[in-house]
């Protein structure tokens, strides 16, 4: 992990969440969440209750964990992906990264310095090796899928039209 994120050596979790709720009342994050969505499509994850069939356990942690986390993602990333740049929801490291995918997969590849340099201020070797490893994956599938002539689903033409369209994005034959 890269030196630019807080570490936490003797980790007191209850200190730790006054601390996140205290920053979160300050910044009126929860508020700032439902005003930012106001006017736009639900998105709604559903999930069973804790202990329907018993004593709950270690994976109602995690489900209740991985809920939180993909709300979160979904409200603050996706809906804003193309804007990454100069949104307030992607963090520099975030932007370094994402500014690579994007130069990386252009033809031609399109990373110059200035790129490749502000990705290692963020991201160690290894960290940089996993991105370069996902952005090359997504290469050899959309290549695939080109060199195969397979068809997209549905469901994946009708988000390209969503999102995409405004950026000239069009499903092709």
């Amino acid at each position: 992990m890269s030196a630019h994120y807080r570490e936490f050596t003797g980790l007191n979790l209850p200190a730790l969440e006054k601390e996140v709720l205290s920053h979160w009342a300050q910044e009126r994050t929860f508020e700032q969440s439902i005003a930012h969505r106001d006017g736009k499509p639900a998105f709604v994850f559903h999930e069973g209750p804790p202990s329907a069939n018993g004593m709950p356990g270690i994976h109602h942690v995690i489900s209740r964990t991985l809920k939180d986390l993909v709300c979160r993602y979904q409200t603050m990333k996706m809906n804003n992906i193309w804007e990454f740049r100069t949104h307030k929801a992607f963090s520099e490291s975030e932007r370094a990264a994402l500014e690579f995918a994007l130069a990386s997969s252009t033809i031609p590849n399109s990373v110059d310095d200035r790129i490749a340099e502000n990705l290692r201020f963020y991201w160690n070797e290894g960290e940089i090796v996993e991105i370069v490893g996902v952005v090359a994956l997504f290469g050899y599938l959309n290549r695939w899928n080109d060199s195969m002539g397979t068809e997209l689903e549905k469901e994946a033409i009708e988000s390209g039209e969503k999102y995409l369209k405004q950026k000239n994005w069009t499903a092709g034959m």
